[in-house]
């Protein structure tokens, strides 16, 4: 995430606690503004990895939520009421300039 899709080491928290739960992965924009959840699996990614992913970002609030396994990634948004996703996780620069709309 650091070197190849640019994402700034002090930017990024892992593992921190919210609601009495634990989310892997947030990273945030420079004004420290969550910018993406990022949730990991051991196994595949399910309706049960979502679900979870949705109810942390009830509470972060961030523009886009992650779902990544050793062998699937995905990224989604809400953008003028639809669903937006993509099968990989964007460039941070990407990222902050897709937020700047949404």
């Amino acid at each position: 995430m650091i070197k190849v899709l640019g994402f700034p080491k002090g930017l990024i928290s892992i593992e921190r606690g919210i609601a009495q739960r634990r989310f892997d992965l947030v990273c945030y924009s420079n004004s420290m503004k969550p910018l993406v959840l990022i949730e990991c699996k051991a196994e595949k990614i399910d309706d049960a990895a979502m679900r979870q992913a949705l109810g942390y970002n009830d509470t972060i609030k961030a523009p886009f939520i992650c779902l990544a396994s050793a062998t699937e990634v995905i990224t989604f948004w809400q953008e003028k009421g639809k669903m937006g996703s993509v099968p990989f996780l964007p460039k941070y620069s990407e990222l902050y300039e897709i937020s700047k709309r949404l």
